[in-house]
């Protein structure tokens, strides 16, 4: 569960935790979870491992170690960390707490029969973890020099402790998830007192809101003459005849199609749910079964033949073959000229919303707001936006999406800087975090209430 630090909609922090872990184990003078409490008589004088049992749980005792371990994790993940001696010792009761409960979750797991990791899991988060690691480091030298000084003899052994690590979180989520599914846990609502303090209390910490545009875009479609239509229906409705006698789906889908995101796989789409694809291939390829070819379907993008190879409950693999209307430049031209007239419109007053049902590809979206413009997929558009203020009409910019030419007109409808977050903006989110984490609370103590647990930290 996320921890009363997590970030608003952050991951769990264990998946952080694990993902910091090397930032954690590998700043300077690191020292292995055993010996993480040690204690120098001076500068010069090696490290002595000093170790206690700070909390037991049913039989596994919880090490010092493991909890000095756990701040200097929080040290290398940026965090602010209590500089008091007696908040420090606050600060390393509240991380035996965390421990006793993440114990008893594992605990707890270990015990349903039903809850099973396997090994692929647990070596696939380890790879993932390892290989973010030592992508913070400029090369192996570097990267196992400071394993070495981190008290780690080798990568192997460093593994082995991610391993560990990423074992008892994926034991945590399996059975959390679990229970959520069957209600045994079940998320109990936060007062609106609850929720003002936690935003107050973490808001400081939570990071910025990044900058956002918001804005309309009328898209508007490049389209071949009714004779370059007639010309792809015609040689789509070739390639069904010749699939129907026997035809090689794939070898056909690489000679002939113009999807390019697909062409060279044969037309392997892999597998999609309902709502992926545009409303008139959605339609027909969930309507077939295994093996079964579509007659020619046609959208916007122009003609396709479809194939399914399996099916799922909620989603199928499947293959197609595009035969889209040839473009030609007087094409481009004729359509960039029809997408100056709607600038033009737009700027001397002509509804928004009339353009937009009159000349827009009914299977784009339209409206864009409060996006992070940085994480928009088009350049053209991203560069139009710059500098723009409310009420611009920018373009047209000329767009590629998934093969199709566009010439796109932009009403801008304003900018908001970065800046922290309102409660209001988070309300939603914080809500739904903190009945979580309630719940997960109310799991814990029926954990507790059953199982032998004494803390030892004064």
């Amino acid at each position: 569960m996320p921890s009363s630090s997590a970030t608003f909609g952050s991951a769990p922090r264990a998946l952080a935790a694990l993902l910091l872990l090397g930032g954690a184990l590998l700043v300077a003078r690191p020292v292995r979870a055993q010996d993480s409490a040690a204690v120098a008589a001076d500068s010069s004088t090696p490290f002595k491992t000093v170790d206690r049992v700070v909390a037991v749980v049913g039989h596994t005792p919880i090490l010092l170690s493991r909890i000095e371990e756990q701040i200097n994790l929080d040290r290398a993940g940026g965090g602010h960390l209590p500089t008091d001696s007696a908040d420090l010792a606050a600060y390393r009761r509240q991380l035996v707490a965390q421990a006793v409960s993440e114990e008893l979750v594992v605990q707890a797991a270990l015990k349903d029969t039903t809850i099973k990791v396997t090994q692929q899991q647990v070596q696939s988060q380890t790879d993932d973890a390892l290989k973010s690691i030592r992508s913070s480091f400029p090369s192996d030298y570097d990267f196992r020099r400071q394993l070495q000084v981190a008290g780690f003899g080798s990568v192997d052994a460093f593994r082995r402790y991610l391993s560990e690590r990423s074992r008892r979180q994926l034991l945590q989520q399996a059975i959390v998830q679990k229970l959520e599914q069957n209600q045994v846990i079940r998320p109990i609502q936060p007062t609106e007192e609850e929720m003002r303090q936690y935003f107050d209390a973490t808001k400081a910490s939570q990071p910025q809101r990044p900058a956002t545009v918001s804005f309309h875009a009328i898209w508007v479609p490049v389209e071949g003459t009714p004779g370059a239509v007639d010309s792809a229906r015609t040689l789509a409705d070739t390639l069904l005849a010749r699939l129907r006698r026997g035809a090689d789906f794939t070898a056909l889908a690489k000679q002939y199609s113009d999807d390019p995101g697909s062409k060279e796989q044969g037309g392997e789409l892999g597998w999609f749910r309902r709502g992926m694809m545009v409303p008139q291939f959605d339609r027909v390829a969930f309507s077939l079964k295994p093996g079964q070819i579509s007659d020619v379907v046609q959208t916007s993008f122009g003609f396709h033949i479809i194939k399914v190879e399996h099916v799922d409950p909620t989603e199928i693999e499947a293959r197609h073959i595009l035969i889209a209307p040839k473009i030609t430049d007087a094409d481009r031209a004729r359509t960039e000229q029809r997408a100056d007239s709607v600038a033009a419109a737009l700027r001397a007053g002509a509804s928004l919303d009339s353009l937009i049902r009159r000349d827009s590809d009914p299977d784009q979206q339209t409206y864009f707001g409060e996006v992070i413009a940085d994480s928009l997929p088009w350049q053209p558009i991203k560069a139009v936006l710059k500098g723009a203020t409310r009420g611009d009409v920018l373009g047209p910019v000329s767009v590629s999406l998934r093969g199709r030419g566009f010439f796109v007109v932009i009403h801008f409808e304003g900018a908001r800087a970065a800046g922290p977050y309102t409660f209001d903006e988070v309300r939603d989110q914080i809500r739904t975090m903190l009945a979580r984490q309630k719940g997960y609370q109310r799991y814990i103590d029926a954990l507790r209430a059953e199982t032998y647990v004494s803390v030892r930290m004064p």
